[in-house]
């Protein structure tokens, strides 16, 4: 089993530039950290119409 107690979302241009700024979350220095990518779902500009439409 695996426990969460938070995660960091940060923005960086490579894996190498995510590493370099999780290294300086103050848990990497006692602890473990992972970094895993995130991708962005993106949607036909169709169905960005249809969820607007839904949302109003």
């Amino acid at each position: 089993k695996e426990c969460l107690a938070g995660f960091y979302l940060i923005e960086a241009t490579s894996l190498n530039d995510a590493i370099q700024i999780a290294s300086q979350i103050p848990p990497a220095r006692v602890g473990s950290i992972e970094v895993r990518p995130v991708r962005e779902l993106t949607s036909t500009s169709g169905e960005r119409r249809q969820l607007r439409k839904a949302s109003n």
